[in-house]
């Protein structure tokens, strides 16, 4: 860990290994394309932009995870468009 964390993490520690036990049980494509992911309410997509000759123009996304264990994940506008449809109620396979 780079610094120290602002809020306890076991409860996050539990559900990272729940998701890792629920990944090892649902290992083929069919099984996978049938769940029905949403992300967790702690998380954010932070943007950076940098000035450039003709206006702003986006550098990076970063995914994070603002409460519990630290982590954050850069990650590309498709996946950030891909996973803002992971609200719950639809299928992967959708």
């Amino acid at each position: 860990m780079t610094h120290t964390p602002e809020h306890l993490f076991g409860d996050s520690l539990l559900s990272k290994f729940s998701a890792r036990d629920f990944l090892q049980s649902h290992s083929s494509d069919e099984q996978m394309l049938a769940i029905k992911p949403s992300l967790s309410p702690n998380v954010r997509l932070e943007q950076l932009f940098e000035k450039g000759a003709v206006g702003w123009k986006n550098t990076s996304l970063t995914l994070k995870l603002v409460k519990g264990f630290p982590f954050s994940l850069s990650v590309r506008p498709l996946v950030a468009e891909f996973l803002d449809d992971c609200d719950g109620n639809r299928t992967l396979g959708h």
